[in-house]
């Protein structure tokens, strides 16, 4: 991997992302839950709030 794709890789990833997926890393969860919440979240992100209430 080149040096301009790894920080790109890196710059990718939100300070949200990091701290969810430390939160399930720390809690020891399978690789498969991990991908399910990150998953999940990532689908609320596109719900328009406007049409949520």
């Amino acid at each position: 991997m080149t040096h301009y794709a790894e920080a790109h890789l890196y710059k990718a990833v939100s300070p949200l992302r990091q701290r969810m997926t430390g939160d399930i890393t720390m809690r020891k969860l399978k690789k498969r839950t991990q991908s399910d919440y990150i998953r999940a979240v990532k689908k609320l992100c596109t719900i328009p709030w406007s049409l949520a209430r």
